[in-house]
Formats: C-alpha cells, sequence, structure tokens
C-alpha cells in the first residue's frame, strides 16, 4: 500500500461539542498518521470550529523537509487570504458539570 503515490491525505471529523475526559474539558485535538508506504501522510482533524494538520515525512523521500513543510505553509496562507472573511463567532459558556458530556 503507498508504494504507488506519494502523499496520501485523510480528513478525520472530529466533536463539534464540549468533551471532558475524567472531568477535564478537551481544548484540541491533535493529527497523527503513519506514513503507509508513501513519501508523506497529511491528516486534517477537526475539533470544533478548529482543524489541525498533522504531517508525517518520510525522511528517504524528502530531501528538504523544512523546504517542504515552509512551502506547505505558504500554500495554506495563500489559500486562507483567498477566503472570504467571516465575522468573529462567540463561544457559548460552558454547560453546568451536571449537563457536561463526559468521557471516562
Amino acid at each position: 500500500m503507498g508504494r504507488s503515490y506519494d502523499l496520501q491525505a485523510s480528513q478525520v471529523p472530529g466533536p463539534h461539542r464540549p468533551l471532558h475526559v475524567a472531568g477535564a474539558a478537551v481544548t484540541d485535538a491533535y493529527s497523527f498518521g503513519p506514513a503507509p508506504g508513501c513519501a508523506v501522510m497529511t491528516v486534517l482533524v477537526a475539533h470544533r470550529e478548529r482543524c489541525s494538520l498533522g504531517v508525517t515525512l518520510d525522511a528517504a523521500a524528502i530531501a528538504d523537509p523544512v523546504a517542504f513543510m515552509r512551502a506547505l505553509d505558504e500554500g495554506f496562507r495563500e489559500v486562507l487570504e483567498a477566503a472570504p472573511r467571516r465575522p468573529a463567532t462567540v463561544t457559548p459558556p460552558e454547560p453546568n458539570r451536571e449537563q457536561k458530556d463526559s468521557v471516562a
């Protein structure tokens, strides 16, 4: 698997509501994906109104990882600059402790 392409991308939808683990609020989600035989594996995870992009590089296949990441960053900045602006949103207050969803 992965021998016929250089980059694999995956998107994982995350929760769009507040979550708690052992009583602590989950504030961010971080993504990671192993490179299954391809040079680059990217995984985007959405968590409420934010996204996290994890990038795994095969050092034997990517000669200059710093330049690769710089180019990826520049590309995302171009896309975000071109996107229409939306008004700022206000985060609603957290529900009472008794109403919170919990994951234990």
